[in-house]
């Protein structure tokens, strides 16, 4: 199933983290969750510049432009392969990683404004893919007829279902 990770849902897709403790996450792109090694103010929040290593319909819109972070850690990835964008705050880190039908970001794109709001990222994805529909399923979906969802209920637990056949489907993991 195409997976969206955001922030934490990036991080568990690696193979272990360190926060608190040594923990496996799912073992789904190889790599190691560490703290963020830099001199400036821990946590890393506020607006950075990320920058694409690897082209990708869902990133088309997003070289060279600010992006919101929120994030005391970073995903050391063992294969450089699947980093497909990076950000600097007083070291280089992974800002984006893929693999096959899985992408995940650091930042938020629910928070990034124009550059990340959910429906962009998604759209310039659904144009490549040749995507017919978007829906949003979550415990604050939009009701019928009003298709707003703020960021503030773009949360936790929130799937994503496009219509290519009908058993494709994205999950989004925040």
């Amino acid at each position: 199933t195409p997976t969206l990770g955001i922030c934490v849902g990036m991080q568990m897709l690696s193979t272990n983290g360190l926060e608190f403790g040594n923990h496996k996450g799912l073992n789904i792109i190889a790599g190691t969750v560490r703290r963020l090694k830099t001199d400036l103010k821990v946590p890393h929040m506020g607006w950075n510049v990320v920058s694409v290593q690897k082209p990708h319909p869902v990133l088309s819109a997003i070289d060279g432009e600010d992006v919101y972070f929120v994030h005391s850690f970073v995903f050391d990835v063992a294969n450089d392969d699947h980093v497909l964008a990076c950000c600097d705050y007083g070291e280089k880190f992974t800002a984006v990683v893929g693999k096959n039908t899985r992408i995940a970001t650091q930042f938020h794109p629910e928070k990034s404004q124009r550059v990340g709001v959910p429906e962009a990222i998604f759209s310039n994805s659904a144009d490549r893919m040749s995507a017919l529909k978007l829906s949003i399923h979550a415990p604050y979906a939009p009701t019928p007829g009003n298709t707003n969802l703020s960021a503030d209920k773009i949360c936790s637990g929130v799937v994503i279902s496009r219509v290519l056949p009908p058993d494709f489907s994205m999950a989004l993991v925040t």
